[in-house]
């Protein structure tokens, strides 16, 4: 069967009936489109400025062995792993590093590193507790105590956090700390500083003729080592000079702790803790019955028991606490007594070598520092003229771009962290290793290659008036400090918030920045004063070693010898 459709054509004069005019049809449609147009253009609208920017997860580093990860990678090859992860980080805010049991976030570029230290909902307590278990000995259940705290370094809890009030320990022993060393008690720990260096230096058996030591680096450990302590501590420990080298020797073996290896595997290492702890604990058992019944004035800063009067309230905090006992608190203190040493005196002998190696920047520094000397029977430098010394100065923040190598840790508890477009899971590991942000071509001007940011370069943080190029940063200065003199160099940060970070940022910044900075300061000062000094050591010892990276400062790989012989000084006599 077949169907035929047949084609019909109507025309409208066949049609009796009477259609509109074009210019009413006109409008009628217009009547139309124009609600329809105003109902998409306020949906599109509204749609836009209630709609969140997109988010995403951090893009993960690529690895090899699905179960183990990336973690052989970060704990024994950590700088190769994050110089690797460098790569994936030039358009990203943060990367994801897998291992075996958690993920780090690591976060670049200097707008989203500023960005996290703005913030005052992380904490760091949980990064405590891993180097307290692992490097410092602290049983689990004391250690649990800093890896439930949440609640952060504020007077404020952060907000979600339920943690009693006297089990707070990353905020007690934060105000503990930023009180006795950044606070009330800062200028009498310098004095004590500055006191113990120039007895130690002008008490060594060094005349006008030279005498050769083995080790610039072992000379610091002496010297100014031993002086930070006695700072912080008085005589009791600083002048026991077994502690003193078996310190140095632990601190040896402080990555090795760090990276979780077994007692059979490093038996030195886990010896040198063992005989730490006691030598403390009997410390604290001494200056506890010694001070029980002595009459003296506990609100001085000295304390004759305790070293200092932070010391003493310190350990007394730490009884407070749920959980800690006398062998805790003991590896607290060891944290501690390490933490004052092992970055501030290998950074300290750093700036001295490189001043020392630099013959037109020590003479500069020796005419410049000597400005500062203030009138008396001994050397004694005025810390604020001297603070303001540019190309020491200089010297100082290039010393620490240099070798500072340290993982900064943040965590949010309780909330998602959006930055840079990605998002990071609460309660996750954030870190900002200072290394790459002091490498950052994206930050820091090299003057079009010339000087890399792998090279020590001791004038990179002066700015020239004259020359629109210089600074350290991409960022120019637009004005020079008020005091400077017409077409003097002056020493500038300007620009590099978030990329010059030796010491974090934030309200977690290192509480011991200032002091730590002084005692670089003057330390460098009176040995340029005071002595001569020749570097002896090759090329190759010269170099600096990456075997520290995320926990330390870099050092020099090898012995450096030199030899030293004592300055004559006229403008006044020492008490030798």
């Amino acid at each position: 069967m077949t169907f035929t459709i047949e084609k019909t054509f109507v025309s409208y004069e066949d049609v009796n009936v009477e259609l509109p005019s074009p210019w009413l049809l006109d409008h009628f449609v217009l009547s139309l489109l124009l609600p329809i147009s105003l109902l998409v253009y306020y949906s599109y609208w509204t749609s836009n400025i209630n709609r969140k920017p997109k988010v995403r997860r951090p893009f993960t580093v690529p690895y090899t062995v699905p179960i183990l990860k990336s973690t052989f990678r970060f704990f024994f090859k950590g700088g190769d792993i994050f110089l690797y992860t460098a790569r994936y980080l030039r358009d990203q805010a943060a990367v994801r590093l897998a291992l075996f049991n958690q993920d780090i976030y690591l976060i670049h570029g200097a707008k989203n590193i500023n960005e996290i230290f703005q913030n005052q909902q992380f904490t760091v307590v949980w990064a405590y507790g891993i180097a307290l278990r692992s490097c410092f000995g602290m049983g689990r259940k004391a250690v649990s105590m800093y890896f439930n705290d949440t609640s952060g370094s504020r007077t404020k809890p952060i907000p979600g956090s339920n943690i009693a009030p006297h089990n707070r320990v990353g905020y007690k022993t934060h105000e503990n700390i930023l009180h006795g060393i950044l606070g009330a008690g800062h200028v009498h720990a310098f004095n004590r500083y500055e006191n113990a260096i120039f007895k130690e230096l002008n008490g060594l058996e060094i005349g006008d003729e030279w005498v050769e030591y083995p080790d610039f680096t072992d000379f610091y450990h002496d010297s100014v080592g031993t002086c930070i302590l006695r700072m912080l501590y008085g005589p009791t420990i600083s002048e026991d000079p077994v502690f003193n080298r078996n310190l140095w020797k632990y601190d040896s073996w402080v990555m090795s702790l760090a990276k979780r290896l077994p007692r059979f595997l490093i038996p030195e290492a886990y010896r040198l803790r063992d005989y730490m702890l006691g030598a403390l604990k009997n410390w604290h058992a001494l200056a506890r019955e010694g001070s029980k019944n002595a009459i003296y004035d506990r609100e001085a800063d000295s304390d004759p028991f305790w070293g200092r009067k932070m010391m003493r309230e310190r350990h007394e905090m730490q009884l407070t606490i749920d959980n800690q006992d006398y062998d805790s608190i003991a590896s607290a203190e060891l944290a501690m007594v390490w933490a004052s040493v092992a970055n501030i005196v290998p950074s300290t002998m750093s700036l001295a070598l490189h001043v020392f190696l630099d013959k037109p920047a020590l003479a500069d520094i020796r005419t410049s520092v000597a400005s500062t000397v203030e009138p008396g029977e001994r050397l004694k430098f005025d810390i604020r003229k001297l603070e303001k010394q540019n190309l020491l100065l200089s010297m100082y923040a290039e010393t620490l771009r240099f070798t500072v190598q340290l993982h900064v840790p943040r965590c949010s508890p309780y909330e998602d962290v959006t930055i840079g477009g990605v998002s990071i899971p609460n309660g996750q590991a954030m870190v900002i290793n200072t290394w790459l942000a002091h490498t950052d071509e994206d930050s820091w001007d090299t003057r079009n290659g010339a000087y890399p940011l792998t090279s020590f370069w001791g004038k990179r943080f002066l700015v020239d008036p004259k020359d629109p190029s210089s600074g350290p940063g991409h960022k120019k200065p637009k004005t020079a400090p008020s005091d400077t003199q017409s077409n003097e160099h002056y020493f500038s940060t300007y620009g590099l918030e978030g990329a010059w970070i030796p010491y974090g940022g934030g309200l977690n910044a290192c509480p011991g920045r200032i002091i730590a900075k002084q005692i670089m300061l003057v330390s460098c000062a009176m040995m340029c004063t005071m002595f001569d000094v020749e570097i002896l050591a090759d090329a190759k010892a010269l170099e600096f070693s990456t075997s520290r990276f995320g926990f330390g400062t870099r050092r020099p790989v090898g012995k450096v010898p030199f030899r030293i012989r004592r300055r004559q000084i006229p403008d006044f006599e020492t008490d030798r």
